[in-house]
Order: structure tokens, then sequence, then C-alpha cells
């Protein structure tokens, strides 16, 4: 049914985000019963999310025990930041080839963000990871290909997993960055696609 179907993702989603924001000890045992009634539901769609979950290597299934938050690797981090390289490299040369005036006010209007999240105040890791996807996920979508934003989109959400896993209670930078994003805005709109990459590669 439609329906149970949209509950499921439902689910899925809210135990993905718990996920990547670190929510669940990873020593701890997700348990179906538990998360059923953690969101209210019955267990089928929790069951169903699992499996997706699963299917996906977020999760692993461990015999009457429950299902464990798959930990992720340095390795494994450095491999997503290369592939997340590769793929908006490419976005921003479609993302920039394609600017016209519409993209442009879009840019600008990003900028004044970017200027807002400068003068915040970020108090957690996952916050200061949350703000400098804005404006990565804004490239992928302004170069026009639908499935590459997608593949930026996992990459940013596996590397964000890991970051969250691996550095949680480590230093972040917390201003270097919207300067950066606001200089490579800079140069998107003034059609510098060379520095624009530049900087993009020096951010990642």
């Amino acid at each position: 049914m439609a329906g149970d179907g949209s509950l499921k993702q439902k689910i899925y989603r809210q135990i993905f985000q718990k996920i990547i924001n670190n929510e669940f000890p990873l020593d701890e045992f997700l348990v179906e019963g538990r998360l059923a009634e953690m969101f209210g539901v019955s267990r089928a769609p929790v069951r169903e999310a699992l499996v997706e979950l699963c299917t996906e290597k977020i999760l692993r299934n461990i015999p009457r025990a429950g299902y464990q938050i798959v930990q992720l690797s340095q390795k494994e981090l450095r491999d997503a930041l290369q592939l997340r390289l590769i793929l908006e490299t490419e976005a921003m040369k479609l993302a920039c080839d394609r600017l016209n005036d519409e993209s442009v006010a879009h840019l600008k209007e990003l900028k004044k963000e970017l200027r807002e999240i400068e003068n915040s105040d970020v108090v957690s890791l996952d916050d200061w990871m949350s703000s400098g996807s804005r404006l990565h996920l804004a490239i992928g979508e302004l170069s026009g290909n639908q499935l590459l934003c997608e593949k930026i989109r996992e990459t940013h959400d596996l590397i964000r997993r890991a970051t969250v896993q691996i550095y949680l209670d480590q230093e972040y930078p917390r201003r270097e960055q919207p300067l950066l994003h606001e200089r490579i805005v800079n140069a998107m709109i003034r059609g510098d696609k060379e520095a624009a990459g530049e900087l993009l590669r020096r951010d990642i």
C-alpha cells in the first residue's frame, strides 16, 4: 500500500537522522519494539525501515540482539572525501556554465545566509557540518543534473556520519568555512570558474 510505503520512508528518515546526529550510541542495539514505541507506530514499518538501512550498510542485523550501527573508518571517510571532490568539481563546472539571472539571484541570497552563519554561534560539530553543506548542495542543484545532486547529498550524509563518529570530541574550525564559502559564491557570480573550482577544492 502507498500509505505503508510512505510510513516506512518516514520512519527510515527519522532513524537515519538520529544516526546522523549521533543520538544512538555506537554500541547500542536498536530493537524493533523500542523503536516502534519511540515513533508511535507498529513494528511492521519499523522493520521495513531497518531492513532498508541494512541494505544500505548503515546498520547490521545481529540475530537475537537487534540492529547495530555500522561504524565508519577513517579510510572510508577519506574515500568519501575523494569521491565528493570528483562529484562537486564537476557540479561546479556545470553550475557555472548554466548561470543566469535567476541562479545569480539565488547565489546572492545564499551569500546573505552565509553571512548570517558567519555571525552566529555554532554550538556543535553537527551544526557546523549542516551549515557547511548548504552551499555545496546548492551547487549540486544548480548543476541541473538531478542524479549528480543526489549522489552529492548521499556523500555528504556519509561524511557527516563518519565525521560525527570519529571526531565528535575534537575541535572544529568556526570561522574559516563561511568566509571561504562566500569567496566561492563571489567567484561564481563574477564567472571565474577556475577560482571557484580552486576554492571549492580547498574547502573540501
